[in-house]
């Protein structure tokens, strides 16, 4: 225990007890100053405080301390503020926004040339609306922007620096069709900027960077969806130029026919004849054509055998008279003989 704290403590007890022995009445003045409670003499009690601190002084020491301030006037020293360690400063994220936005939509739009791409010093980039593509040039050195046979420049080409970088438009002609050409030239290595191309068909976006010596002598474009296009309207065409289909009249239709092979059962029997009153329809099934075709025969009034004309169509053989016998035959093998009989 503190020897400073336990020697107040005695020298107040025999201070208070030698008190008490000179005068164990209170005074008036002592009667009223001990209604307000502070100080309490009757049974030869000692004063409050002095009770506080032979309590505290009986108590075994602890680690912990009190704040509120002893009779004495003794008050005990603050505990030591610990130790903190200063915070770590948190690492800067990643930083985000419009302007980082921008920088990643431009490098995922940005075409390079490969070697695989190239034909001789032609660098052929596959075109993608919006894409950005890179051209390198040179001073002293022309690099020519070749643009698809028939398209057409709208306007001028238009850079983003047009002191340092000498621009030109010509023309050629690639299988019969025009072809535009757009030349360019700077005027000094380590220089950058932007090309925009507009034209009939599709707008260019090129981002032009100079060096000492190295320099793209051609750039093309290939187009995979006009070749998609243009083959569509291949087929478009094709199945315009087709006749249609002849109409049929379905009231007058007749399958009153009978039809036998002569030997066996060729791979191109008929599967079905009839006609409209005016035409006869022979269906054979898929892949008749394969090998050689029948010809039809229709046996005239004399019994004698003529061929006759017909069309094939999904099919069919369409034949533009009516007739009450027919052969068809396949060479001169008599055993390659289906004979049509009309019977109503």
């Amino acid at each position: 225990m503190d020897t400073t704290k336990l020697t107040l403590i005695v020298t107040a007890s025999a201070l208070m007890h030698g008190c008490a022995m000179l005068d164990t009445q209170p005074s008036s003045s002592n009667r009223e100053f001990s209604r307000s409670g502070s100080f309490r003499y009757g049974n030869g009690l000692p004063l409050p405080e002095v009770q506080a601190a032979m309590a505290a002084a009986a108590e075994p020491e602890q680690a912990t301390y009190t704040h509120e301030p002893a009779a004495t006037g003794w008050t005990p020293e603050p505990p030591p503020k610990p130790v903190t360690k200063p915070k770590a400063k948190r690492k800067a994220k990643h930083a985000s926004g419009p302007l980082q936005a921008i920088e990643d939509a431009n490098q995922s739009a940005r075409q390079s040339p490969d070697e695989a791409s190239y034909t001789n010093a032609i660098m052929n980039y596959g075109y993608t609306s919006g894409a950005l593509y890179q051209i390198h040039t040179a001073p002293l050195r022309l690099t020519d922007i070749q643009l698809e046979p028939g398209e057409e420049i709208i306007g001028k080409p238009a850079a983003g620096d047009t002191v340092r970088w000498v621009l030109g438009v010509n023309k050629s002609v690639q299988d019969g069709l025009p072809q535009q050409h757009v030349l360019i030239k700077p005027v000094a290595s380590g220089l950058a900027t932007t090309l925009v191309i507009n034209t009939n068909r599709r707008t260019y976006l090129l981002e032009l960077t100079s060096h000492k010596e190295t320099y793209m002598a051609a750039v093309s474009w290939q187009y995979p969806q006009r070749v998609q296009r243009a083959s569509l309207d291949r087929l478009r065409a094709q199945a315009l130029r087709q006749p249609a289909p002849p109409s049929v009249d379905l009231d007058n239709l007749n399958f009153a026919y009978r039809v036998e092979a002569r030997q066996g059962n060729p791979h191109w029997t008929p599967t079905r004849v009839f006609d409209d009153g005016r035409r006869v329809f022979i269906r054979f099934p898929s892949g008749f054509q394969q090998g050689e075709a029948p010809a039809l025969f229709v046996t005239a009034r004399n019994g004698q055998s003529q061929m006759v004309n017909y069309r094939v169509r999904n099919g069919h053989y369409i034949v533009d008279r009516l007739f009450s016998t027919a052969e068809l035959r396949v060479g001169s093998d008599a055993a390659d003989v289906v004979r049509i009989a009309r019977v109503g």
